[in-house]
C-alpha cells in the first residue's frame, strides 16, 4: 500500500519560478519600451498600438500589455479606447504634477540615504558622480543620473521610497532630459555632482535634505520657464 505523501513540494517551487520568469519578462519589456521613450525613438504625442509595439520590441503580448499598463499608470502614455496608445507630452500640467510629488520625495530620499548609506554605496555614488561631472553627452547624463538616484534610494532602506522613486523615474528623466539640454540644466547637473563628491553631505542629513529641496525647487522654476517659453 503506497503512502500519500501529500503535495509534491517541488510544485510550489516550479510555480514560483514560472511567476519569477513572468515578472522578469514584464520588467525587461518595460525597460525596453522605457528606453525607446527616453531615447526619443517614440515621439511625444505619437500614437501606436499593441501589435506595432510587439513587433518592435520582440516580446509577447502578455509582457507588452503589462508594461503598457504600468506606463499608463505612471502617466507616461495614455490609453485611447479602441485607438491604441499615445505618448504623453511634457507640458506645464505634466511638470506641475510631477514636481508636486518630487519636491517632497527627492529631499526625503537624500536625507534617509545620508542617515543609512554604507561606505560601499558612498564609494559607488562618488564614482558615478565623477562620471556625471565629466560627462558631455545627454544620454550619458541621463543614464548616470538614474544610477545615482537608484544608489541613493537603495541606501534609504525604505521600500516605500524605493517604490515611489521607480514610479516617478521615467517621467522624471523625460523632464530632466529637456532641462539638461540647456546651459542652466548642465550647470545644475554639475552642481549636484559636486554636492555628492564633497562627501560631507552625510554628516548632517537635515541640511542635506534642505539643500536638495532648494536644488529641486531651482530646477522646477527653470524647467517651468523653459516650457512656458516654448508654448
Amino acid at each position: 500500500m503506497s503512502r500519500n505523501l501529500g503535495p509534491d513540494p517541488t510544485e510550489g517551487f516550479a510555480q514560483m519560478n514560472l511567476e519569477s520568469t513572468k515578472i522578469s519578462l514584464a520588467e525587461q519589456c518595460y525597460e525596453h519600451i522605457r528606453k525607446l521613450i527616453l531615447d526619443g525613438e517614440i515621439e511625444a504625442g505619437s500614437r501606436f498600438n499593441e501589435k506595432e509595439l510587439i513587433e518592435r520590441v520582440g516580446f509577447g503580448r502578455t509582457p507588452v500589455r503589462e508594461a503598457l499598463a504600468r506606463l499608463d499608470m505612471e502617466g507616461i502614455i495614455q490609453t485611447m479606447p479602441r485607438a491604441g496608445y499615445v505618448l504623453s507630452k511634457i507640458d506645464l500640467a505634466a511638470i506641475e504634477d510631477h514636481f508636486l510629488v518630487w519636491r517632497f520625495v527627492g529631499p526625503k530620499i537624500v536625507r534617509k540615504a545620508a542617515e543609512n548609506i554604507t561606505e560601499d554605496e558612498k564609494s559607488l555614488l562618488e564614482r558615478y558622480s565623477r562620471e556625471m561631472y565629466a560627462g558631455t553627452e545627454l544620454d550619458e547624463w541621463l543614464r548616470v543620473s538614474a544610477i545615482i538616484f537608484d544608489i541613493l534610494t537603495d541606501a534609504t532602506q525604505s521600500p516605500n521610497l524605493t517604490y515611489i522613486n521607480r514610479r516617478l523615474s521615467c517621467q522624471m528623466h523625460r523632464i530632466y532630459g529637456l532641462y539638461f539640454r540647456s546651459e542652466h540644466g548642465e550647470r545644475w547637473l554639475r552642481d549636484q555632482s559636486d554636492f555628492f563628491l564633497r562627501g560631507d553631505w552625510t554628516a548632517d542629513p537635515e541640511l542635506a535634505e534642505l539643500q536638495m529641496k532648494a536644488a529641486i525647487r531651482h530646477a522646477y522654476i527653470e524647467i517651468r520657464e523653459m516650457i512656458a517659453a516654448e508654448d
